[in-house]
């Protein structure tokens, strides 16, 4: 059985005073994926992560179609592309998936958005064809083998297991859940939480979030292997936009990559949680506008 495409004309519980775009889709071999593709330019890729979609990032795109195009997939599973249940929901098929559209779309010198499960999934693209990518932005995510970091452990652990299960099989639970890591709330309201919640109305529809969960564990080696070629991405343009009140992925997360990356741009956020671009819509825009004017090293602007 699988759970199709939620269409966006029909849904009524979209916040359509920032999320006014057109849609897209892609027809995979697991179902369509739905993008928004917006303005003209140099190709920024938004990738969301865990339970969110598309919708997230409506700010950034908003701010910055009139400067370069802007490309936001709803993973499998998620927001408004096909929930199957025969798709394999790792973050390794789910960054295969991602693959596809950018080949679909000829994508080129991507600057690359990607926040929470988006890390890896990205960075998984960016290892396959890094010729196609120019810049990378990284906010409250990962790269590494969740069994590796005790606050992973537990990330995974609660994610994975019987309370995640339940969590997930509750869907006004998901969006309580976005809810409670935003700490500055002035962007949220009903209108915000119903188009969290709206493509997860039926059980169904949230199958996809919970096997990616389930995934996490498993998933291990394909994040140390992200992570074992970490120096190759130290060639690129890389910029870090964090909200230290994370409870998951603040300080200790920023600190690992930092450490690593050593020359990446990076801004920090004392006061925002896990959802900075909820949380400072227009810097976060602003950062990365600022940032597409930067080259790699040994290249001219």
């Amino acid at each position: 059985m699988s759970s199709s495409a939620v269409s966006p004309e029909g849904s009524a519980w979209i916040d359509r005073r920032h999320y006014h775009f057109n849609s897209s889709r892609l027809l995979l071999d697991s179902g369509r994926m739905h993008y928004v593709d917006e303005g003209r330019g140099e190709p920024i890729l938004f990738i969301h992560g865990s339970p969110t979609w598309s919708f997230m990032w409506r700010y950034q795109i908003e701010e910055l179609c009139g400067v370069a195009r802007c490309i936001a997939p709803d993973l499998m599973g998620f927001g408004l592309s096909d929930k199957p249940k025969s798709f394999h929901y790792c973050a390794f098929d789910q960054s295969r998936a991602i693959d596809q559209l950018i080949r679909h779309l000829d994508l080129r010198d991507i600057t690359l958005v990607a926040h929470d499960y988006g890390g890896p999934i990205g960075i998984g693209c960016v290892m396959d064809e890094p010729e196609r990518f120019k810049r990378i932005v990284l906010t409250n995510t990962w790269l590494w083998d969740l069994a590796t970091d005790p606050d992973g452990q537990r990330l995974a652990k609660a994610a994975s297991g019987p309370l995640g299960k339940l969590h997930y099989s509750e869907g006004y639970l998901v969006s309580k859940q976005i809810k409670s890591q935003i700490l500055a709330r002035d962007h949220w309201n009903e209108s915000v939480e119903r188009s969290y919640a709206g493509p997860l109305h039926d059980k169904d529809d949230r199958f996809g979030i919970f096997e990616m969960a389930r995934c996490l564990p498993q998933s291990g080696p394909w994040f140390s292997e992200l992570w074992s070629c970490r120096e190759s991405l130290r060639e690129k343009p890389m910029m870090l936009l964090w909200g230290l009140k994370d409870s998951y992925f603040g300080q200790k997360a920023l600190d690992r990559l930092w450490h690593e990356f050593p020359l990446a741009e990076v801004h920090t956020y004392e006061n925002a949680g896990h959802y900075l671009m909820e949380e400072e819509p227009l810097d976060v825009a602003s950062h990365i506008r600022s940032f597409l004017h930067v080259s790699a090293p040994g290249t001219s602007a």
